[in-house]
């Protein structure tokens, strides 16, 4: 076999063994999940029926996220006075795109946004988009726990507060 041939086996190996590496690496400890509102009277099979939180209805959502967890660049929490506490998510260019595209088509509908821990999942708030927001900040302004406020913070880079209009 010559050294071409060679080289050329050692490579298809190599590429190989890539995606399993990627596919054992070591998952974040929680997750940020923002599903959209879709409409029910359009029997989308792909979309799947929730109870908002605040006010108490249910709504179809897709099942795929719009954003997620992928898309965050950094994050800060801060408590509220209800006894809860929010975050400021900052979002990389790509999420910044999207939530841009998704807050321009979706005004008037209810963005849900689930956070998980390394225990447990849950729905935290739902936001309704009455503007465009194209700054790349995604605001969560009550509804955390202490655990699901103190994991984000440990999962993603920390975030000075200032916002640059919307």
């Amino acid at each position: 076999m010559s050294v071409y041939a060679r080289v050329l086996t050692f490579l298809a190996l190599l590429l190989c063994t890539v995606p399993e590496a990627h596919a054992f690496a070591r998952k974040k400890a929680c997750t940020v999940r923002c599903h959209m509102e879709v409409d029910s009277t359009r029997a989308d099979p792909f979309a799947v029926q929730v109870r908002l939180l605040e006010p108490a209805k249910q709504i179809f959502i897709e099942a795929a996220p719009s954003l997620s967890e992928r898309q965050i660049r950094g994050v800060r929490v801060y408590p509220v006075a209800n006894g809860s506490w929010a975050a400021l998510l900052q979002l990389d260019n790509s999420g910044r795109l999207t939530l841009n595209n998704l807050s321009n088509s979706n005004r008037g509908r209810i963005m849900v946004v689930y956070v998980g821990t390394a225990k447990a999942a849950r729905q935290v708030i739902d936001l309704e988009i009455d503007a465009p927001v194209s700054d790349g900040f995604l605001p969560i302004p009550r509804g955390l726990s202490y655990a699901e406020a103190m994991a984000l913070q440990k999962c993603f880079p920390k975030i000075q507060a200032e916002r640059r209009g919307r």
